[in-house]
């Protein structure tokens, strides 16, 4: 017995050896099993996980099949053959040519540092369109138009008679209420005047009084008049207005601006709302032929009244919603499918957001498709597996179709650029079904779908919110058996241009990956407030709300509330009286225009009613209810976190409960803005893809999030609007005021920003080894440095350029900028041409980097290492932080002017009482130059600061996020300017990255990108008595930690298969450090320059510093 049981234990052994190898996290563009890609190459990876020591790669072989069996079978229609590399990271795919809608099942056989082979667990990629056509899928849309009353760039046309004599007529547009609103009167009395005025809470204010004697002549004065406005609500109501075909003007102007209500620290509220008329006492008149056009698009009609309104001279306001039966379009078809199902996909894309039903249920988890791309140039399709929810019989099909970023509101008024890029949403799909017997049938979007026009989304806006009606719900309308033929047949819509690519969705679509559940609800009023304890981008669930039919909740979102505690010394335009006023309630006033509110008006079910607003996302952590009766408890309000970045990779935590809150307000602005694009924030009205933000905080994302997807998505933006002279924007997708959008020939630009273009890419290549992301975008960075070298003089660049070291407390000179970011640009476009095999543009670029260091040199810094104004004599020192951080980190200066260059910061930050006095620029790389220049003990002391401005001030304010400004609440001093006060802004999280390369000593060996080989190189400071923590690899999970101890300090990392790495740490002598465990792992042991450094294979291990 004993004999058998021992020989059972031996097999176990030989079965699972102490120090198992696997090979697993295979990847295909970066993706796990990726749905649906357009990629004719595409590229892949993949890990070898092992807990023994120099578990290494010498060789690789990919084979990929048809199919999981074909791949055991060993009938290959890709095999690489045994590739001696050790690389496991962007492999790229280089056999026959894909087939488009196609699944692929590949492994990888890895021979060991044994060289015995291990094999992989199978996965697979499936293949798009590939470019291939959609079948006659057409584009289908509503035959009718939404008119939303936050729609802020429009046309009004009416005609208006006075009963056959002369006489007044006055016409109400901007309604939000009876009390507010803009007027047009038309007096054809004796000399026909214009007046144009607005009444803000009830009280009228003429404004423009003007002379149109000369357009309508007494003896026309009787007759009808046509009236048209040209409204632009860019703050307040702008006027282009013509009268009976003729254009009003004065003293040569022609744009006639009226104000619009405000609130009380000057936001606008410039919308078109209710229309209507008050008619002045003893006057009637009569309207008719009232349109809504919108001058954009062609002055295509939007909405066509037929109604005439006989209007009293009662003096009281008649006020009505333009085309307030017209709903979001849901379209709908039956399909009968005669065959057995073997398999089937749904390939769906909109201009505008869609959701698409298959027999009742949702396609997909996914919010907000197909996110935000150019669609002048560019439209993403998604690809979805649906052989599960088609059954063979007959099948509803439904699409519900949301205005997105194609035809909404969008810009900083929430005007400017509004419909960028059409006036009414439209979807095209198309379900590729094969069938058991061998054949296939393509099912599509055609003129056979039919709409309707009154369900119940009436209104659905990104900075806005939703009017969701319940009533209107239509109960089961996505399902076969449902009787549509009271429905109207579908419009089709023009299809894109030509030149507009149509494209597999890159990367990974938005979706809830976090739901969080409210912490704590307090009453002001008849108003219930919830606190998320986290500021979020996404939306809420409120879930079992009771309400009677037609009764209707206010639910508003807002980042912060007006603290209990009135602020001793508060900001303009707020006072003590404001805040005394509104303590508890919402603050909502840094929103700016985005009006963020959602209405909900119940069905009236007694078991309680569920609301998820669609098609639209706020930036929130506070969310209140107007409206119920009682209150929900706190587990029935949910917020749903949206976001385009997936699972976090990342991890640290120290004995500073401040800095590990800063480490969880860093995640939580990624999180927050890795949105479709990234936005710099997700709730004012602007929410744009700031590149300045991207540029700075791109390496720390990595660390976080697998980004490689994300970024590559947003780059085929960046590219379908390149500029014709090599510049790039400030923003991206870039929008524009005119009916093609953006002009791309005309960006705004800023140092820092712009440079986005090479620094992006050369991240994507350092920290995932993404060598063909470089390859696709080079010849854009080649086009961008020659724009640089062209606008410099002397290689210096031109001060006229935007932001700079955007609100740093002390601005630095925008010229010095640029040009430190100049010879940045050209220094990795050294590194990129190299790594491409490009020598020649690698040698150019490394001279010219050298030139710009030396012009550099002798423009900004005196004889005594100060930076100055300029090289002429006279000019005053700069001396600010930035303007030593950014030469310093990004040029070649000589020995002499550094070491004087780093005392001089040093002084600057001393002089400050160690506080940051940078911006976006400066901020980043500040503890970087510290630590690099022998100064950790000042980078701590800046790290750990908890007086403004610092990293751990808004952390004092409490803070869940990374905020715009330093100092955007403070206890003391309130709310900042709502001008730019976002409370969700990840920029100066950009810190994580000296955290990961500093504080715990992750560096990356440049040499050899993706983190092949490492450098383990931690600073231990006793300002923590701790500090843990790490991130994923594209080759597998990094970690370090350390810890104060008596005697000095215990260190610990893991250093991951298929990867080396050098430990270098300062000691007094060798002997003062010890290695606890993984002296296996230990390839050689030097001391040099009071430096103890290990070359090490993978493996984990220890080691005890004595500092005594």
């Amino acid at each position: 017995m004993i004999r058998k049981t021992l020989l059972a234990l031996a097999a176990v052994i030989m079965l699972v050896p102490a120090a198992a190898q696997t090979i697993e996290n295979l990847t295909t563009e970066y993706m796990d099993c990726p749905l649906g890609i357009d990629v004719k190459q595409p590229v892949f990876g993949w890990q070898m996980k092992s807990k023994s020591y120099g578990a290494a790669q010498k060789a690789y072989r990919i084979v990929m099949a048809a199919s999981a069996e074909d791949l055991a079978k060993g009938n290959y229609l890709y095999d690489t053959g045994t590739v001696n590399s050790s690389l496991s990271v962007n492999i790229k795919y280089n056999g026959k040519e894909l087939a488009p809608c196609t699944r692929y099942f590949w492994k990888v056989l890895v021979t060991n540092e044994k060289n015995k082979v291990i094999s992989s667990e199978v996965k697979w990629f499936e293949t798009g369109l590939l470019g291939g056509l959609w079948d006659n899928a057409m584009w289908i849309a509503s035959n009718k138009t939404q008119v939303s009353p936050y729609r802020a760039m429009f046309a009004l046309e009416y005609d208006v008679e006075t009963g056959g004599k002369p006489g007044v007529s006055k016409f109400i547009l901007g309604a939000p209420n009876e009390e507010n609103y803009v007027y047009v009167t038309l007096d054809t009395r004796n000399k026909a005047r214009l007046l144009l005025g607005n009444s803000l809470y009830n009280k009228e204010h003429e404004q423009h009084s003007l002379d149109i004697s000369d357009i309508i002549p007494q003896d026309k004065a009787a007759g009808k008049h046509h009236v048209r406005l040209q409204v632009n609500c860019g703050g307040d109501y702008e006027y282009h207005i013509q009268i009976d075909g003729k254009q009003v003007r004065q003293n040569d102007r022609d744009q006639f601006n009226v104000n619009c209500m405000r609130d009380s620290v000057g936001r606008n509220d410039s919308h078109l709302y209710k229309i209507g008329y008050k008619q002045p006492a003893g006057f009637d008149a009569v309207f008719s032929n009232i349109k809504v056009l919108s001058y954009k698009w062609d002055n295509v009609v939007l909405n066509n009244s037929p109604k005439t309104y006989n209007a009293k001279g009662d003096n009281k306001i008649v006020l009505w919603t333009p085309a307030d039966d017209i709903m979001a379009p849901i379209l709908r078809r039956t399909v009968n499918i005669a065959k057995t199902i073997k398999r089937a996909r749904l390939y769906a894309t909109a201009r505008g957001f869609y959701n698409f039903y298959i027999n009742g249920q949702k396609v997909g988890d996914g919010y907000l498709n197909p996110g935000w791309t150019d669609f002048r140039y560019r439209i993403m399709y998604n690809t979805y597996d649906v052989t599960d929810l088609l059954c063979q019989g007959k099948n509803g099909l439904g699409i519900e179709l949301g205005n997105g970023w194609f035809c909404s509101t969008y810009g900083w008024t929430g005007s400017q650029w509004e419909d960028q890029y059409g006036y009414k949403p439209s979807a095209m799909a198309m379900i590729k079904v094969e069938y058991t017997d061998g054949t296939s049938e393509n099912i599509v979007t055609d003129n056979s779908w039919k709409v309707y026009n009154r369900g119940p989304l009436y209104v659905d806006n990104l900075y806005h919110g939703v009017i969701y009606d319940a009533r209107r719900e239509v109960n089961g309308w996505q399902k076969a058996d449902f009787d549509d033929s009271s429905w109207e047949q579908v419009a089709i819509a023009a299809f894109p241009s030509p030149n507009t690519e149509i494209q597999g969705y890159v990367g990974m679509e938005i979706k809830n990956n976090i739901t969080l559940k409210a912490k704590k609800m307090t009453r002001v009023g008849n108003r219930f407030i919830y606190d998320m304890g986290q500021n979020m981008a996404g939306i809420p669930r409120l879930k079992n709300m009771k309400g009677k039919k037609g009764q209707t909740i206010t639910i508003c979102f807002a980042e912060m509330l007006y603290p209990e505690s009135v602020p001793e010394n508060p900001r303009a335009p707020l006072s003590k009286e404001v805040y005394e006023r509104n303590k508890g309630q919402m603050y909502t006033d840094n929103y700016r225009s985005a009006i963020s509110t959602d209405y909900y008006t119940f069905k009236g079910a007694p078991e309680g009613e569920t609301f998820e607003p669609p098609f639209t996302q706020h930036g929130y952590r506070y969310v209140s209810i107007d409206g119920l009766e009682n209150p929900l408890p706190l587990e029935d309000v949910e917020g749903i976190v949206l976001e385009s970045i997936g699972e976090q990779t990342s991890h640290y935590e120290t004995s500073n409960a401040d800095i590990n809150q800063l480490f969880n307000n860093i995640v939580w602005g990624q999180r927050g803005n890795f949105l479709a694009i990234p936005t710099d924030c997700p709730q004012r009205d602007e929410r744009l893809g700031w590149t300045g933000d991207a540029n700075i905080f791109c390496r720390a994302a990595t660390y976080n999030m697998m980004t490689e997807p994300f970024y590559n998505r947003w780059f085929y933006t960046v590219r379908d609007q390149k500029s014709t002279n090599g510049d790039t924007g400030g923003y991206y997708p870039m929008l524009g005021t005119t009916k093609a959008g953006a002009l791309n020939h005309d960006f705004e630009r800023g140092c820092g920003w712009a440079e986005f273009t090479i620094t992006i890419p050369w991240q994507m290549y350092q920290q995932y080894g993404d060598l063909e992301f470089v390859r696709r975008h080079y010849s854009s960075m080649k086009d961008f440095m020659n724009f640089l070298e062209h606008q410099a003089k002397d290689y210096i660049s031109p001060d006229a350029t935007y932001w700079g070291d955007w609100v740093a407390p002390v601005p630095t000179n925008i010229s010095l900028l640029s040009t430190a970011y100049f010879g940045y640009a050209a220094k990795l476009m050294k590194e990129m041409a190299n790594a491409l095999g490009n020598s020649e543009d690698a040698a150019y670029y490394g001279e010219l980097y050298k030139k710009v260091s030396n012009a550099f040199c002798n423009t900004f810094f005196d004889k005594d290492g100060y930076t100055v104004e300029g090289n002429k004599e006279g000019k005053p020192r700069m001396d600010t932080q930035t303007s030593y951080i950014l030469p310093l980190e990004f040029l070649e200066l000589p020995d002499d002017l550094r070491q004087k260059a780093v005392k001089h910061l040093c002084e600057a930050i001393e002089r400050s009482g160690n506080h940051l006095q940078t911006g976006f620029l400066g901020t980043p790389h500040i503890c970087n130059v510290l630590s690099n220049s022998g100064h950790s003990d000042l980078a701590y002391k800046l790290y750990v600061q908890t007086e403004y401005p610092s990293w751990l001030f808004p952390v004092k304010q409490g803070a869940t996020t990374m905020w715009e400004r330093w100092n955007s609440y403070t206890i003391k001093e309130g709310f900042g300017d709502v001008g730019m006060n976002s409370f969700n802004h990840y920029a100066y999280g950009a810190v994580e990255e000296w955290i990961m390369s500093h504080n715990l000593g992750i560096q990356r060996d440049e040499t050899q990108p993706a983190y092949k080989h490492i450098l383990i190189q931690p600073e231990i400071d006793e300002t923590f008595s701790y500090a843990k923590g790490g991130f994923r690899s594209v080759y597998g999970d990094i970690s370090s930690a350390w810890k104060i101890t008596k005697n000095g300090a215990d260190i610990e990392f893991t250093i991951p298969a298929n990867t080396t790495a050098t430990f270098t740490l300062p000691v007094n002598a060798m002997d003062d450090l010890k290695i606890k465990s993984g002296k296996k792992g230990v390839s050689s042991q030097s001391f040099k320059n009071g430096k103890a450094v290990y070359e090490l294979k993978s493996g984990s291990y220890e080691f005890t510093l004595n500092r005594k």
